[in-house]
């Protein structure tokens, strides 16, 4: 008898699963090998700084074979502690090799980021932690170097400043390896520029550093003998004068006690005299500046008269130089605000923006008299009025049901009544700030959206945008990240080339998720405001041109401590400034400023936040302020279903002159005084209430002083302001006068 061997249909599925199974395995090796490969470089050499833009440059290479396209995730967590995911489209030819550098918000306290690259397929082809080796125990000082030779700047690195409390570290950049991205520039502090020509930037590295500059970072420059080179560019913008030709100067670099002898702080060095519009002298030999300040916005450009490689080998002989010497350019109040970064106890931005876009939409309020009457209406009708009615026509026993069915009927038409009241999706509230000069036209948004359900939702966003979330910092202190799969997602932001997306994941209803969206187009229609300014006393002159191609409202001149009210301003309207009045009001006072202009509570916390925001330090310019009429429909969420309101304000600043005839009249607050004793605030002009402040001002050395005017606030109704004795100190007595001994 012969048996055959056959196969059951179970036993020839199981051969075939075995089969699949074993090819699997051996190819999988080779399909891992065939997929594109990822290199990763982040920050200045490795180097990162936790709270800032990280630079976080990928070097994708094809694998030789097919095409990839998919997806790189990066993941951060956020100075709240909840995670984000920055993720961007990437396309790769078979045998293409490029490097994308995207731009990473890193939160204050975070040490690492997680890394995947994924197929169409969701499929991980790379999945890696990436360390940032940041120290979150010790604050640095990162110094950014742009010299032919900055082996001769080295002196700046490694330097202990305010007391220990800053380490700096500097990085050399090169015209190859400067961004042409002012994100690039945001782990730097202070960029230091000497012995090179900034001409040969091009453009957009020029509007980089700029932008970089206006955003809070501490500029210093470097010009002796090259003071062409470094100064040229910027020339118009920044001087009174014009500088002339250097010269050898045997000059003052150091003094104090770490000065032995009266000679030892003496170099001899070619220096040139630069005398900025609206500058601070920081420190002097004489009748020549040694440092000269300027602000521009958050951030400062600090000048020498001297080119900083030449002091090379006075600053490794001194090494008291180069501490004094970044302590006098950056600032006590930069410094400890550097200081104090790794512990993350400064909300001002977060707060300021919760107050910025947090309102609601008082159209969408109750009507609260109609609501009322509709009660009352109830009350009789339930009342007197049915069963008065039902009495009469002998149906008192139909009482009870009419009650309910008039209960039923008014609660149909409160609840009609209330439907404007009510979210049904995604809504959002915005505050746009848009600013043009000669060459750009930069927008700033603020947005909060919100979502009336605890469910996941995305907002499509105009892609010309920069978008990064706006968190509360976290007090409690973070050692590591734990990035085990699956990562918990806060907050994604997705961009591919047609689109830019922001995915909320289950937050809460109506949790406010706040971003900061940014963007900058070339001006090639040269819109913007155009005039000449002169104020001079309680004085104003000269006119404005407004060539916006749409009307603004609630329009006003902005200086440091004063303000002039323009009112509605029509496209293409030229105003006349003369005659108009001159408001003096004390810098802390932004709000009550923004109450003087409108009654708009909305326009009144932008302003506000424009005066804090943009206007920190002295400066010789004007700023025009203003808002449009009517907004048009919004593009910056494309989503057409959503509710969305806000408001764009349209800024921009024009030099004010201080000259009348051969006579100027300049603000003390141009120069930061010396404080002798007391507390002393000087971006708000305040000294610490119960105790006396004694203050030294230097006035200017190129005029001659023929009065000192002090000028008061025109309302009286603000809080808070000074009232006790003012002293100057007179010296031929040696004795302090007393201008008044009852001021209010």
């Amino acid at each position: 008898m012969r048996t055959e061997n056959i196969l059951t249909v179970a036993q020839f599925k199981k051969l075939i699963t075995l089969i699949i199974t074993m090819a699997t395995v051996l190819l999988l090796p080779l399909v891992v090998f065939a997929a594109p490969k990822m290199s990763i470089d982040f920050g200045y050499n490795g180097n990162a700084k936790a709270g800032r833009y990280l630079p976080f440059k990928v070097t994708y290479e094809g694998d030789g074979e097919k095409a990839f396209n998919g997806n790189i995730r990066i993941y951060t967590r956020e100075n709240d502690d909840n995670i984000s995911e920055y993720r961007n489209e990437v396309k790769l030819r078979k045998d293409e090799a490029k490097s994308v550098t995207y731009y990473i918000p890193v939160g204050i306290r975070a040490t690492s980021l997680h890394v995947t690259l994924e197929d169409t397929e969701g499929n991980a082809v790379v999945d890696r932690d990436v360390n940032l080796g940041i120290d979150t125990n010790n604050a640095k000082m990162f110094i950014g170097l742009l010299s032919e030779e900055p082996e001769k700047l080295s002196y700046l690195n490694n330097v202990s400043v305010n007391y220990g409390l800053l380490k700096t570290q500097t990085f050399e950049f090169d015209i190859e390896s400067f961004p042409d991205n002012s994100l690039g520039l945001d782990m730097i502090d202070v960029m230091v520029i000497s012995r090179f020509s900034i001409r040969d930037l091009d453009e957009a590295q020029s509007h980089a550093l700029m932008e970089w500059v206006r955003g809070g970072g501490v500029l210093l420059l470097g010009t002796g003998d090259r003071v062409d080179d470094t100064l040229g560019r910027y020339a118009p913008e920044l001087l009174e004068d014009m500088y002339e030709s250097p010269e050898i100067n045997d000059v003052q670099l150091l003094s104090g006690p770490a000065v032995t002898s009266p000679a030892e702080g003496y170099a001899e060095i070619s220096c040139v005299t630069v005398e900025l519009r609206g500058g601070n002298v920081l420190a002097s030999d004489g009748s020549l500046p040694l440092l000269t300040s300027v602000n521009k916005e958050n951030g400062l450009i600090v000048v020498a008269a001297y080119d900083l490689t030449d002091v090379s080998e006075f600053a490794d002989t001194h090494s008291n130089f180069a501490p004094e010497l970044l302590a006098k350019c950056v600032g006590g109040e930069r410094m400890d605000a550097l200081a104090s970064e790794p512990y993350g106890e400064d909300n001002t931005t977060y707060d300021n923006v919760v107050t910025l876009v947090n309102t609601g939409d008082v159209k969408r309020t109750p009507p609260m008299g109609i609501y009322t009457l509709s009660i009352v209406a109830f009350i009789l009708l339930a009342g007197p009025v049915l069963y008065v009615f039902l009495k009469q026509h002998e149906l008192s026993n139909l009482y009870r049901l009419g009650v309910v069915l008039l209960s039923v009927c008014f609660t149909v038409i409160i609840y009609l009544m209330g439907s404007r009241t009510r979210f049904d999706n995604t809504f959002y509230n915005y505050a746009t700030i848009i600013q043009s000069d000669d060459d750009s036209v930069s927008e700033k948004t603020f947005l909060n959206i919100r979502n009336p359900y605890n469910k996941k939702y995305s907002v499509t966003i105009d892609p010309a945008y920069t978008i990064y979330p706006i968190k509360k910092n976290n007090a409690v202190s973070r050692v590591g990240e734990d990035w085990s799969s699956p990562i918990d997602v806060s907050t994604a932001i997705a961009r591919t080339s047609e689109k830019l997306e922001i995915e909320v994941g289950e937050v809460g209803a109506f949790t406010p998720q706040y971003f900061s969206l940014e963007r900058s187009k070339s001006n090639l229609s040269m819109v913007g405001y155009a005039g000449d300014i002169t104020i001079y006393g309680s004085e104003v002159s000269g006119e404005i041109t407004n060539n916006y191609n749409y009307d603004i409202t609630d329009a006003a001149l902005v200086f440091f401590g004063r303000m002039v009210k323009l009112g509605d301003f029509k496209a293409g309207e030229t105003k006349n400034l003369s005659g108009l009045k001159v408001t003096n009001i004390p810098l802390s006072f932004s709000k009550e400023m923004a109450a003087l202009i409108t009654d708009d509570v909305e326009k009144q916390n932008t302003i506000a936040f424009y005066r804090d925001y943009y206007m920190k330090g002295y400066t010789a310019e004007a700023h025009i302020i203003g808002f449009k009429k009517e907004e048009p429909d919004n593009l910056l969420v494309s989503n057409a279903n959503l509710n969305g309101r806000g408001l764009s304000m349209i800024a921009g600043s024009i030099l004010a002159e201080s000259r009348k005839d051969d006579e100027v009249y300049q603000s003390a607050l141009l120069r930061k005084p010396t404080v002798i004793s007391g507390v002393y605030d000087a971006d708000n002009n305040t000294i610490e209430v119960g105790e006396p402040a004694v203050l030294e001002y230097q006035l200017s050395n190129d005029i001659e002083l023929e009065s000192v005017v002090f000028e008061w606030a025109d309302d009286k109704s603000f809080t808070g302001l000074f009232g006790g004795t003012v002293s100057l100190y007179n010296y031929f007595t040696g004795e302090y006068d007393a201008l008044d001994n009852n001021i209010t």
